[in-house]
């Protein structure tokens, strides 16, 4: 007897802390919705679906990187271009900015971004205007676990990244690789414009080239 009810006092515990988890989800994005805040709601979004992805699916990296290499980032927001360049070498990360005739260095190492002129630990994005964890390689293979392939290309439909989008919108991610290059475009722009309707294009292109000693 008391087995059984302390089992089920252990189910109904469970049940409400679940109920308490989905109640909450749901007050946070009306909050940000209420504000306009397309940032942070596609911040919990993304977190609670990348979440729901690692402990729904089975997982693998697609995409892995070589162990040394240089690389080159193109970021195209609408009519503007964003070009970001560097290599892997070390545990280190060199990070090439470039802004017209301009070109700012950083390195990220040990967690943290500097400056290569003044070794000046950096807080901000470096990447400003895009986010980061669009680039990152470890996002773009949870994408790619749930993605259909189709047309050459792969699909990731929004209803299984965002929360609560129900639509047949989708981005897509082209990859190809060999034993010396790799690369990667992905078509943000379905994403991006879910909550940001100023936003026509979001395609970013990223291509690593391996490093031989």
């Amino acid at each position: 007897m008391n087995d059984n009810y302390n089992e089920n006092k252990k189910n109904r515990n469970k049940i409400e802390m679940i109920g308490y988890g989905i109640f909450l989800i749901i007050v946070l994005i009306i909050v940000f919705a209420s504000r306009g805040n397309s940032t942070e709601l596609n911040d919990i979004m993304d977190n609670y679906n990348s979440s729901y992805s690692k402990n729904n699916t089975n997982e693998k990296n697609v995409i892995s990187l070589f162990d040394k290499y240089t690389y080159s980032i193109e970021a195209t927001i609408n009519d503007k271009n964003y070009i970001f360049n560097g290599k892997y070498d070390n545990d280190i990360l060199t990070i090439n900015k470039v802004d017209g005739d301009n070109t700012i260095k950083y390195e990220y190492k040990n967690n943290y971004y500097y400056l290569v002129d003044t070794n000046e630990m950096v807080s901000e994005n470096i990447y400003s205007p895009l986010d980061s964890k669009y680039l990152n390689i470890d996002l773009i293979n949870q994408y790619l676990n749930v993605s259909k392939y189709e047309d050459n290309q792969y699909r990731v439909y929004l209803k299984d990244i965002v929360l609560g989008n129900t639509s047949d919108e989708y981005i897509t991610i082209s990859y190809t690789s060999n034993l010396n290059e790799i690369n990667i475009s992905v078509n943000y722009t379905n994403l991006f414009k879910n909550f940001n309707n100023d936003i026509e294009k979001y395609l970013v292109v990223m291509k690593y080239n391996k490093v031989i000693d």
